[in-house]
């Protein structure tokens, strides 16, 4: 009988994923002090910056959501379930929808919603982004569902398969309104190529909720097109500072995703300390603008000195920026020399160093990231940027 769980096999999926696999290290963290933090050696304590959160306004350290979170752990303890219902009514308002569904991960939202949303329509046909999320492409898997793949963000290709799909079957257009990358789908002219061929459109928001748009709901909200997206999932972790995630859309499908969803029935809703943090958070950030105009402040001040210093990025109109190391760099070892030499902490990916800037960031550690990696960038003679033509903010 072959092990499946031997430790070669498990070295093996280890080393094959080395990308995705992250290190754990015995890290304290506090509230006060973020975006910094302690790592313990077993023999010192040493702070660095953290420059690969993914709490992007970093309102997980907001007076605001840590209040709301004590005020009802000292009320009700931590049971592990609890009443959604105001928070599904503020995020239903907060993408103009007209109900909206609380899932305990982004993951869960997808999945459970592209598999009902196939399942609800035999025959139907997902044109999915080639870049989307992990959850997107096993929720339209476990629909049973076609998936056809089209090239990231690429709109002629979009249309020349919209263009050749059966006009009698139902279609849904699935996207990321921000990439992993960095850059902002083009949700307009994707909505037009969707009226046009009689597509629905699923607007996967997780990265831009919170941080775009007046009232933090995200890209199709910035761009006034809150109206033409079918179904819209969104994550309180990315923009508002609490665990779990969401649907919204029309109330006759959020209901049967409700009642017929076996997560909906079988897995315990998120805790209601939990829930008043995400609530809170929602709350803060549809009346202040203040935590989105300081991330975009940062961010454009470190395209900037990324541009000025020629390191090579991708192109990003948004707050993630990835970092291209180009051929003979290792990624993974450059993260390393980083936190060693320099005590920042990036992403590192298969090809490139994700960074994201907080409005917890100060200029200074805007700066001494940037000077860090020019210093990495010339010890090891790695390639610069060709293009040096101004950053358009």
């Amino acid at each position: 009988m072959i092990d499946c769980m031997s430790n070669t096999t498990v070295e093996r999926l280890i080393r094959d994923r080395s990308h995705t696999t992250f290190s754990f290290e015995d890290i304290e963290r506090a509230a006060r002090n973020f975006p910094k933090k302690l790592y313990s050696d077993g023999i010192q304590n040493r702070a660095f910056t953290i420059w690969h959160g993914e709490d992007y306004l970093a309102m997980a350290h907001h007076p605001v959501v840590l209040t709301a979170i004590k005020k009802v752990l000292s009320a009700e303890g931590h049971p592990g379930t609890g009443d959604h219902s105001r928070l599904e009514y503020e995020v239903a308002r907060l993408h103009g929808k007209e109900s909206a569904l609380i899932f305990s991960s982004r993951s869960s939202a997808n999945d459970v919603a592209l598999c009902m949303l196939g399942r609800a329509h035999p025959g139907t046909v997902f044109f999915s982004d080639e870049l989307n999320h992990e959850s997107i492409a096993h929720g339209i898997h476990h629909s049973g569902a076609e998936r056809i793949v089209f090239r990231h963000a690429h709109l002629p290709h979009l249309e020349t398969l919209l263009a050749s799909a059966d006009p009698e079957r139902a279609k849904v257009v699935v996207m990321e309104s921000i990439s992993s990358r960095g850059d902002v789908a083009p949700v307009a002219e994707v909505c037009a190529l969707a009226a046009r061929y009689g597509a629905m459109v699923y607007l996967d928001e997780s990265r831009a909720v919170g941080a775009y748009g007046d009232q933090g709901g995200g890209v199709a909200s910035a761009l006034g097109l809150s109206d033409r997206i079918d179904l819209v999932v969104g994550s309180f972790e990315h923009g508002f500072g609490a665990v779990g995630s969401y649907i919204a859309g029309r109330a006759a499908f959020v209901d049967a995703v409700r009642v017929f969803a076996s997560p909906m029935i079988f897995t315990n809703s998120i805790s209601p300390a939990v829930f008043a943090g995400a609530l809170a958070g929602v709350r803060h950030l549809r009346a202040s603008n203040v935590e989105r105009e300081l991330l975009t402040e940062r961010a454009n001040y470190l395209k900037h000195l990324l541009r000025q210093a020629a390191i090579p990025t991708a192109p990003s109109d948004s707050h993630i920026v990835s970092i291209t190391v180009g051929e003979g760099g290792n990624p993974r070892r450059i993260a390393g020399e980083l936190f060693e030499r320099h005590a920042v902490s990036v992403c590192p990916e298969p090809e490139t160093l994700r960074v994201t800037a907080t409005p917890r960031h100060t200029l200074g550690e805007v700066e001494h990231l940037v000077e860090a990696l020019d210093e990495v960038w010339q010890r090891h003679a790695l390639p610069r940027a060709a293009d040096l033509s101004p950053v358009v903010f």
